[in-house]
């Protein structure tokens, strides 16, 4: 208490102090507890990851907090790790799909929205300025079977490139293809 110490210690993050105070202020009856995972700063400037288990005790009519405490930095560090050499192995992905074709994009299919990541060729001066800032899968999709597929496939290829449909069908496989022609 002399450290101003009552519900969440001084050296928990200042980020963290309002989610780790709200998940004890949930606790209502003896016996609860709850899961909270925050991080606290030593006085050297290390930064640990904390997995916190909080439960209302009552002992001789006093209400207090128990706590278990468990340090996950090295756990937090290597999911860091791996989701870093993930990303780099996505964007190496991509970049080597891309040295093939003239027109790549990235989409979230939960959103719809993507960013170009290449447009290459004079061809495609009248479509650049499209490309422009933020886009969607069904703008960015209409917009190229318009212009570059035969129009007898251009139902098909409306049917087969819906947000929904890639969603199942990239599910299901990882890669997911289709033929088509086009006139450029």
């Amino acid at each position: 208490l002399e450290k101003g110490f009552h519900m969440v210690a001084d050296s928990v993050l200042d980020e963290d102090k309002g989610k780790l105070r709200d998940a004890i202020l949930t606790l209502q009856e003896e016996g609860d507890s709850i899961s909270v995972e925050y991080r606290v700063k030593h006085p050297d400037g290390k930064i640990l990851h904390i997995m916190g288990n909080v439960k209302l005790m009552n002992e001789g009519g006093e209400r207090f907090y128990q706590r278990f405490l468990l340090d996950c930095t090295a756990q937090k560090k290597e999911e860091r790790k791996k989701q870093q050499e993930f990303e780099r192995r996505q964007m190496e992905l991509v970049q080597a799909l891309s040295i093939d074709f003239n027109l790549v994009c990235s989409f979230d299919l939960n959103t719809g929205k993507g960013v170009l990541l290449r447009l290459f060729g004079e061809h495609y001066d009248q479509i650049r300025p499209y490309f422009s800032g933020e886009i969607t899968l069904e703008e960015c999709m209409e917009l190229y079977i318009e212009e570059y597929v035969y129009e007898e496939e251009q139902e098909m290829l409306r049917q087969t490139f819906t947000r929904e449909r890639l969603k199942r069908e990239l599910g299901e496989r990882k890669v997911y293809y289709m033929n088509y022609r086009a006139h450029v």
